[in-house]
């Protein structure tokens, strides 16, 4: 049962009725021979001793049960003792079917591989009865998902209802088919799920690539998902104070007086460029009207006609 051939000599069930030179006398030879067993790096010979209860047949195959036929030995009901399984192309002898107990274990089983092959379409050695593929040879039987359909013949493993076919993980289920990294392996099974070549289980930020793990604080979440270092901020020139900050919908700058305003926009740590919902100019105070930015962290640039003061702004609401 390990996957490889052993030999069984073709006159390996005759036995001589009396002794002879070459093996000894007959309380020497009376029921025994050797076989060929192959543990996948040589053949071990093997030497098998049947038990009393076949002293008296002239052979234990008796050619009479038809022409042809061959054997194999296998431990057929994994009672860790093998069975030599003699194949007859028709029923054996009458006088001679059963199950014989030898000494070390073995016994001899006459099956019929005529009735055989249409109990066992594929011959795998698992009865058609029970066998979860009978159609496909798969004598491991495994079934990842315990529909009771063998994973050799089963076009959804994982049952998740998506076609092996289109699986991108066939063998976990994974019905949103999530791919982050686009690499045609899904994220349930894929250990690079952003595709930046740092392991998920080593990644900071694993759904989003940052091959370079920057972490400004060391907190373990890396600044390119959610944790980036601040911006810097110059010292301003000709803004003298901004409030509230943090604000929610409106802000208040106060300014030198003759400086001349070209331009004023907020920038988000993406670099993205926002302009206010509307800019009020009274005496020294600009006005910012902010209710259209989402909460966050911007930097106010203001854009004299001769320089730009940045100053950082956080909205809360």
């Amino acid at each position: 049962n390990n996957g490889y051939v052993d030999i069984i000599p073709d006159n390996g069930f005759h036995f001589e009725s009396s002794g002879n030179d070459i093996y000894g006398e007959w309380e020497d030879l009376n029921y025994k021979f050797i076989i060929l067993m192959n543990d996948g790096e040589k053949f071990n010979p093997t030497l098998i001793e049947f038990g009393d209860s076949l002293k008296n047949g002239a052979g234990l195959y008796n050619h009479h049960q038809g022409g042809g036929g061959h054997r194999s030995v296998l431990d057929v009901n994994d009672d860790d003792k093998y069975e030599i399984i003699t194949h007859t192309p028709g029923l054996p002898n009458p006088g001679a079917i059963g199950n014989f107990d030898s000494k070390p274990g073995l016994d001899i089983v006459y099956l019929d591989f005529e009735s055989y092959v249409d109990t066992d379409y594929d011959q795998d050695l698992v009865h058609d009865s029970i066998d979860n593929c009978p159609l496909t040879t798969n004598p491991d039987q495994n079934d990842k998902d315990e529909d009771g359909i063998g994973d050799v013949c089963d076009l959804d493993d994982d049952g998740d209802g998506v076609l092996d076919t289109l699986d991108n993980c066939p063998l976990t289920t994974n019905t949103d088919q999530l791919d982050t990294d686009e690499d045609g392996t899904g994220d349930v099974c894929d250990t690079d799920d952003d595709g930046d070549g740092v392991e998920d289980s080593l990644d900071n930020c694993p759904l989003t690539a940052n091959p370079d793990q920057a972490d400004w604080n060391n907190n373990g979440v890396g600044d390119a998902c959610g944790d980036p270092k601040p911006l810097s901020v110059e010292n301003p020139t000709f803004v003298q104070n901004i409030y509230p900050n943090p604000t929610d919908d409106k802000l208040t700058v106060s300014i030198r007086r003759g400086i001349k305003i070209k331009d004023i926009y907020f920038v988000d740590f993406t670099g993205k460029l926002f302009k206010p919902q509307s800019i009020n100019r009274t005496q020294g105070n600009l006005d910012i009207n902010v209710s259209n930015l989402n909460e966050g962290i911007y930097i106010l640039e203001i854009v004299s006609d001769k320089e730009v003061d940045k100053v950082k702004v956080i909205i809360e609401r």
